[in-house]
């Protein structure tokens, strides 16, 4: 019983732009659904009462407080570029 048609292997073939030899079509249909049923299993497991973590170690980390430092250079830096205003580095318009 498989979910998966020769028309989803197509599409995903043409979204991960590579070609599939129509050979083997049918062991990866067979092999992408026995990974699905298998994930579907796993939504069979209660974990309502598993509280979520965010990590494996008892360790806390260092947080530091974000702080903007731009090293006053922002002169030197602008002196690179062919153009600038504002105070801020001018590009090419892109996209139309």
């Amino acid at each position: 019983m498989a979910n998966i048609t020769s028309k989803d292997i197509d599409k995903i073939a043409k979204l991960a732009m590579i070609e599939i030899d129509p050979s083997n079509k049918e062991i990866l249909i067979e092999k992408i659904d026995n990974v699905l049923q298998w994930v579907k299993t796993l939504d069979e497991v209660d974990t309502s009462e598993i509280q979520p973590i965010t990590s494996l170690s008892d360790h806390n980390l260092m947080l530091n407080e974000d702080q903007v430092k731009d090293g006053n250079i922002s002169q030197q830096i602008l002196k690179n570029s062919k153009e600038q205003i504002y105070g801020y580095f001018t590009v090419p318009k892109v996209i139309e």
